[in-house]
């Protein structure tokens, strides 16, 4: 490429200066490109190179995030405290007993084998049921096409909780197969075939409702 002086030269790299933000953009552009060439499952023989040129010209401390290590360790550790990944999951994980040398696991002696309380305001088969982020509020679907926000009492003694049918939501045509509570428990949605219906929870558990229609 020829430049007539090193401003023109500047001017064509996009180069703004040793101050400048052009380096570090530079280098981000190569590291995504290397990230994606990771991702793409490349070949070996074409990564290798790449791998070993920013090796030799970029140093890792400029490549690699702040605090990476740190977050590799991290995410294992998530990972295990979801209670998806125990099959006999009962309890909430602590935090100091996950470990990166062994997974979690709760013991199956442990999982809850008693019954404590039957609910009894359906009148037909439940289809799903759906507990709110704070663990008060429990919300029921049924075939009887209504559904049912159930109080759960805070006693230590689960045999004498107090469980209260405090609403039952009674707008849905068909039968619900669906629940799912908003991430502060202000909305509850309920659907049934291609009907979604949103009740508003946070005003004395007065509903209002938005009806989604899909073709």
């Amino acid at each position: 490429m020829m430049c007539s002086d090193p401003q023109d030269l500047r001017r064509r790299a996009s180069w703004d200066g040793v101050s400048g933000i052009s380096r570090r953009q530079l280098l981000n552009d190569l590291r995504r490109q290397y990230e994606m060439e990771i991702s793409l499952c490349t070949p070996i023989c074409f990564v290798q190179p790449l791998t070993s040129c920013l090796a030799d010209h970029i140093p890792s401390s400029t490549t690699t995030p702040q605090r990476r290590f740190s977050t590799l360790l991290t995410q294992p550790r998530e990972y295990q405290r979801h209670p998806s990944r125990c099959r006999y999951h009962s309890s909430p994980v602590d935090p100091s007993s996950s470990s990166l040398c062994g997974d979690h696991t709760c013991d199956k002696e442990s999982f809850p084998q008693k019954t404590t309380t039957i609910l009894k305001v359906h009148s037909d088969e439940v289809w799903n049921v759906a507990w709110s982020h704070d663990g008060t509020r429990l919300a029921s679907a049924s075939k009887d096409k209504t559904a049912i926000i159930w109080r759960i009492g805070l006693e230590a003694e689960l045999s004498s909780r107090d469980c209260i049918a405090e609403f039952i939501l009674r707008d849905h045509p068909y039968p619900l197969g669906c629940l799912a509570w908003s991430l502060d428990d202000s909305i509850l949605s309920t659907s049934a075939d291609h009907l979604i219906l949103l009740w508003n929870t946070k005003v004395d558990f007065k509903f209002s409702c938005l009806a989604l229609r899909h073709s």
